[in-house]
């Protein structure tokens, strides 16, 4: 799927495009602890994740009866 997650590595501040509209975007650490979730019903949106710890991150992606698109972000 067309969807954009920048800059990785991050320092906190997360990017996403979408060519469709996004219905959820969820971040997990690797151990599945869910850190941010928000429903947006929008194609692009800006993430503050600079208040969790360095490492590595999991983006999922939602939208509308598709499956949720993944990708991994690390955060100086």
């Amino acid at each position: 799927n067309n969807i954009k997650v920048y800059p990785n590595p991050s320092k906190g501040f997360i990017n996403i495009q979408s060519e469709n509209t996004l219905q959820t975007i969820k971040i997990t650490n690797l151990l599945g602890d869910i850190i941010y979730t928000k429903l947006i019903n929008a194609k692009e949106s800006t993430i503050d994740i600079s208040s969790h710890l360095p490492g590595a991150y999991i983006i999922y992606m939602q939208e509308k009866y598709k499956t949720p698109a993944i990708r991994k972000i690390i955060l100086e």
